[in-house]
C-alpha cells in the first residue's frame, strides 16, 4: 500500500499526457470525432476494470504478476509507434536536443506542486480516517483537517505571487488566461469524478453485500452501467459534431440524467433478491457520464490558449480524480456511521467490526441475522447514493456559468467543425 503513490503518479501522467498529445496530433476540424473516440477508450476501463479485478480475486495465483509483461509490451509498442518529437509540440521548437533541459527545469513549479500534494494528501487522509469510523473531532481527524487549510492557502498565495511578481517558475493554475472557465471546468470535472467513483465502488459492493453475489458476479452486473458510458461518449461526437449542439447543453443534459439515475437508484429495494430495475437506473447514469466526459475535453482547446493546454488538461484530470477520492471517502464515512448506529443492537461490537472489514463472511452468521444485516447494508448504500445526487445536481449551476455567447465551433466548407478563434489554430506542418 505504501508504494501506491508511485502508481498514482504514473496514472495521472498517462491520463493527462494522453489527452494533451491528442490535441497536438489531431487537426482541429477532427476534434469532435477523436474526442469521442479517446473518451470511449478511457470509459471502457469502467467495464474491463471491475471484471479484471473480480477475476483476480478468483484466480489470484494465476494472474499475479501478469501486469509486468503486459506493461512492458505496452511500453515497447509506445516507444516504437510514438513520433518523437511531434512537429508542433513545444520540444520541437528547441534548436538543439540538450539546450532546453535546464530551462525547462527552471520553469517547473516544485514548491507549488509540493503544496498542492500536501493539501490533497492531508485532506484525503482525514476523510479516510473518518470513513473508518473516527469522529471529525477526534485526534485522528481534526489535526489533519486543520493542517490542510494552511497548505491550501499557501498554494493559492504562491500561485498569485508567481503570476504577479516573477516569471519563473511558471504557476500551475494562474497562468491560464481563461482562469474563470478553467475553474468551472475543473469544478464540473470534480463533481463528475464524484459520481463516477461512487457508482463504480458502490454498485458492485451492493451486489456482493446486500445480494450475496461473488466479486466476479457483482462486477459482471456493473456492465449495464459501464457499457453505456462508451455509448454516451460515442453519441456525444454526433451531438457536438454533426448536430452542432453546444457543449454546455450536452453537459447540462448529462447532469440531469445522472441526477435522475442516482435518485432512482437511491430508492432501490434492500431485499436479498436483485430488483431488475436497478440495471435501467445504471444505464441512465452511464449515459449521463458518457455525455459529460468528452464534452469537457472538447471545450478545452476552444477556451484555452495553446500555451495553457498542458496545465488545463492536467488540472481537469486531477480534479476528476480528487473529486472521486473525496466522494468515496465521504460515502464510506456515511455508510460506516449508519451501519454502526443501526447494527449496534443486533450484533456485538467485536462482531460488528469484523463484519465491516469482511462483508463476504456475512453468510456464516445465522440466516435471520444475516438477512437483517444485508438489508441494513442495502439501506446504507441507498443513503450513500444521496451524495451522488448532490454531486450531479451541483453540475447544473457550474454549467450555467460556463455559458457564453461565443460559439465553440462553426461549420466550414467541408461540413466539419472548426474554431472561431483563429489564433488557437495550429499552423500547418513545416515542409
Amino acid at each position: 500500500i505504501s508504494l501506491r503513490w508511485i502508481q498514482g503518479i504514473g496514472v495521472c501522467g498517462v491520463i493527462a499526457l494522453g489527452q494533451l498529445i491528442f490535441f497536438e496530433l489531431v487537426p482541429l476540424e477532427k476534434y469532435t470525432a477523436y474526442t469521442a473516440l479517446v473518451t470511449l477508450v478511457i470509459a471502457s476501463s469502467l467495464v474491463t476494470g471491475p471484471l479484471i479485478g473480480g477475476g483476480i480475486t478468483l484466480y489470484r495465483e494465476i494472474l499475479t504478476g501478469q501486469n509486468i509483461p503486459i506493461g512492458s509490451l505496452s511500453l515497447g509498442l509506445l516507444g516504437w509507434l510514438f513520433p518523437r518529437p511531434m512537429w508542433n509540440e513545444p520540444a520541437a521548437k528547441i534548436s538543439s536536443p540538450g539546450s532546453g533541459g535546464g530551462t525547462m527545469i527552471k520553469r517547473l513549479d516544485f514548491l507549488g506542486t509540493t503544496l498542492l500534494l500536501g493539501f490533497c494528501l492531508l485532506l484525503t487522509t482525514e476523510l479516510e480516517q473518518a470513513a473508518l469510523g473516527y469522529r471529525f473531532s477526534s485526534d485522528f481527524v481534526l489535526p489533519l483537517l486543520i493542517c490542510s487549510g494552511p497548505f491550501c492557502i499557501a498554494f493559492f498565495t504562491w500561485q498569485w505571487y508567481l503570476m504577479t511578481r516573477i516569471t519563473q517558475p511558471e504557476p500551475l493554475i494562474w497562468k491560464a488566461r481563461s482562469f474563470a472557465m478553467l475553474t468551472l471546468l475543473s469544478r464540473n470535472s470534480w463533481l463528475n469524478g464524484g459520481v463516477v467513483s461512487t457508482c463504480v465502488f458502490q454498485i458492485p459492493q451492493r451486489f456482493m453485500t446486500t445480494n450475496g453475489r461473488s466479486p466476479f458476479s457483482a462486477a459482471a452486473r456493473l456492465l449495464a452501467f459501464g457499457a453505456f458510458v462508451p455509448v454516451g461518449s460515442g453519441l456525444t461526437g454526433i451531438l457536438l459534431g454533426r448536430l452542432r449542439i453546444r457543449p454546455c447543453l450536452v453537459i447540462a443534459f448529462s447532469a440531469l440524467l445522472e441526477a435522475i439515475g442516482t435518485a432512482l437508484l437511491s430508492r432501490s429495494s434492500a431485499e436479498y433478491d436483485i430488483n431488475p430495475a436497478q440495471f435501467g437506473f445504471q444505464i441512465l447514469i452511464g449515459l449521463g457520464l458518457g455525455f459529460v466526459m468528452p464534452a469537457l475535453i472538447y471545450v478545452l482547446p476552444f477556451t484555452m490558449e495553446n500555451v495553457d493546454l498542458a496545465v488545463t488538461t492536467a488540472a481537469v484530470g486531477q480534479f476528476r480524480m480528487l473529486g472521486g477520492l473525496i466522494a468515496v471517502s465521504i460515502g464510506a464515512s456515511i455508510t460506516t456511521r449508519y451501519l454502526t448506529s443501526h447494527l449496534a443492537e443486533v450484533v456485538p461490537p467485536l462482531l460488528l467490526g469484523f463484519i465491516l472489514e469482511r462483508t463476504e463472511e456475512i453468510h456464516l452468521l445465522d440466516e435471520g441475522i444475516a438477512l437483517m444485516i444485508r438489508e441494513t447494508f442495502g439501506r446504507a448504500y441507498n443513503l450513500q447514493m444521496y451524495l451522488a445526487i448532490g454531486f450531479a445536481l451541483c453540475q447544473l449551476p457550474c454549467t450555467a456559468l460556463m455559458w457564453t455567447k461565443q460559439e465553440y465551433s462553426r461549420p466550414d466548407q467541408d461540413g466539419l467543425s472548426a474554431p472561431l478563434d483563429e489564433s488557437n489554430t495550429p499552423k500547418s506542418k513545416p515542409e
